[in-house]
């Protein structure tokens, strides 16, 4: 089965299983459904801790429930190379680098956390743009601005907290594609960092995981609003920067959520129908009770707001 028949097959399970779910046939242990190409397919049903509904084929005979699988995986601390720059730029802010392999796909992260402190602590989490993303973590630092700013020593003693900068594979194309309600691999991937990191034990403070707030941007801001969305109640606040937004129905009506919204007034983003959808979803959430805001840097072109954004106060 090649890739976009795979894909294809992938998106109608996904809607067949929702509403096969929604119309209450949840107690066999797998769906059977015929693909186009007339083979005979089984997902096998969510376990009873899983979070969300496993939509990921295996690509053997033997089902797999992916969603346990991920999370049976662990964050490894990568191997420093000592007078390295990567070993360099960590030992300036203080981080330590990791990466965790889901079936071979690699993700790794960053992450500074304050020592000395036994209260739990909140927790920032950036996804930075596409530039900055794959194995090489050293790959981060093109773009410091966040880390420069978090990790200063004047912010950590007004503000102290752990910051976790995920780096997705090279390869991932987007944070969207997914059905709302329903995680896609790549947002269950970064959810699962999320949770690795902050349970990690150690020297360190604990995380607040009551305290979570997610950042990033562009494909890194689509990334965390798409995360967001698909686990709502989870974090406290997000702050997407020059992100693509879901579709309003995306909106959690039980947990619409709390969002800052940020883009240049020159770039492609405030404009048509990609910004008409941003006032939507602020539409949309705020008419559910939650709080959505969105701030337009009047008169700068280019891409990048991040810079400014992440330097006010606010």
């Amino acid at each position: 089965m090649n890739a976009a028949h795979a894909n294809s097959v992938l998106l109608a399970i996904s809607f067949l299983a929702f509403n096969a779910l929604a119309d209450g046939e949840s107690n066999a242990e797998y769906f059977t459904l015929v693909g186009d190409d007339g083979v005979t397919y089984q997902v096998k049903r969510p376990g009873p801790n899983a979070r969300r509904f496993p939509l990921f084929l295996s690509d053997s005979e033997e089902e797999v429930n992916w969603e346990e699988k991920d999370a049976a995986e662990k964050l490894v601390p990568l191997a420093e190379v000592p007078g390295s720059k990567l070993s360099a730029e960590l030992a300036k802010y203080g981080m330590r680098a990791f990466s965790c392999s889901f079936g071979g796909e690699v993700w790794s992260c960053i992450m500074y956390s304050p020592k000395g402190k036994a209260r739990s602590l909140p927790m920032i989490v950036h996804i930075p743009g596409r530039g900055e993303i794959g194995e090489d973590v050293l790959r981060q630092f093109n773009q410091r601005r966040i880390f420069d700013i978090v990790l200063s020593d004047q912010f950590q003693r007004k503000r102290p907290c752990h910051l976790l900068a995920i780096s997705p594979p090279e390869s991932l194309g987007t944070f969207g594609g997914s059905v709302a309600g329903t995680p896609n691999r790549p947002q269950r991937r970064a959810e699962l960092i999320v949770r690795k990191a902050a349970a990690m034990k150690g020297e360190y403070a604990p995380v607040d995981t009551n305290r979570l707030y997610i950042t990033g941007f562009s494909f890194g801001g689509t990334g965390a609003i798409r995360v967001a969305m698909s686990y709502p109640g989870e974090f406290a606040a997000v702050v997407p920067i020059e992100a693509l937004d879901p579709p309003s129905e995306f909106a959690s009506e039980k947990q619409p959520g709390n969002y800052w919204y940020v883009c240049n007034e020159g770039d492609f983003v405030a404009d048509g129908d990609l910004f008409a959808a941003a006032k939507e979803l602020q539409r949309r959430v705020n008419e559910l009770g939650g709080d959505f805001r969105i701030s337009v840097y009047p008169s700068v072109k280019g891409h990048n707001a991040w810079d400014a954004a992440w330097g006010e106060e606010a």
